[in-house]
């Protein structure tokens, strides 16, 4: 839910742009996050799992752990997860969500799992025929 809102409501687009505009698709690019998130009201994606009574620091582990799993998806490198793909996100996934085409344009949102881009049919493979940025 935060990454979509991240994307579709220009609020917190002009903090999340910051992540999808560098020209190079590298291990940079992952931490190259926007600073006014905290001013923006980014947390409040977070809010109804505290009100639900997860704990505050097992919410801040879990964001901890999906940045650090982030890391490795922004590069072009790393081999597709082969039946592991179909559930976890994998670079391929990554760089179709960075993409500026048409067809890859607001899609591939999970940060950790795709499970929920499949169900919800933002899901996009990645094509050898379309690449995922005229910039790359």
């Amino acid at each position: 839910m935060a990454a979509q809102g991240s994307h579709h409501i220009r609020w917190f687009w002009a903090t999340h742009a910051v992540h999808h505009s560098p020209n190079d698709y590298t291990l940079a690019a992952a931490f190259r996050l926007g600073w006014t998130s905290k001013l923006s009201g980014e947390a409040i994606f977070n809010a109804p799992l505290i009100w639900l009574g997860v704990r505050p620091d097992l919410v801040a582990a879990t964001l901890l752990f999906n940045l650090l799993y982030q890391f490795w998806l922004h590069t072009e490198l790393a081999p597709r997860l082969g039946l592991a793909g179909m559930g976890a996100q994998h670079p391929s996934h990554h760089r179709v969500h960075h993409g500026s085409n048409h067809q890859y344009l607001d899609r591939n949102f999970g940060g950790t799992l795709i499970v929920f881009d499949r169900l919800f049919g933002t899901f996009v493979e990645e094509r050898p025929d379309i690449p995922t940025a005229t910039a790359w």
